[in-house]
């Protein structure tokens, strides 16, 4: 094996092939165009949600996760409903 075939491996191994294969149902569903197109737009709305999360963790330091800022912002109850859907998400 050559280093290209164990970089591969690698990538492959810590990414997984998912999104391999999903870049190819996007691009059979959406064509080449759609599918760069989307993921512009997804990259974009991305950059817009770090941006806001990068001035809120600058502005207000706090241990947690989003669900504190919804707890401090909005309500306790929100920021509980926020960490429980996360949780029951993850298990």
């Amino acid at each position: 094996m050559v280093s290209r075939h164990i970089q591969m491996y690698t990538v492959g191994a810590i990414i997984g092939t998912g999104i391999f294969l999903a870049f190819g149902n996007v691009i059979n569903k959406a064509g080449p165009g759609g599918a760069v197109a989307a993921y512009i737009i997804g990259a974009f709305i991305m950059y817009l949600m770090m941006s806001c999360l990068g001035e809120l963790a600058v502005a207000m330091p706090v241990s947690g996760n989003v669900q504190a800022y919804e707890a401090e912002f909005i309500s306790p109850a929100m920021g509980f409903t926020a960490g429980f859907m996360k949780f029951e998400r993850a298990s």
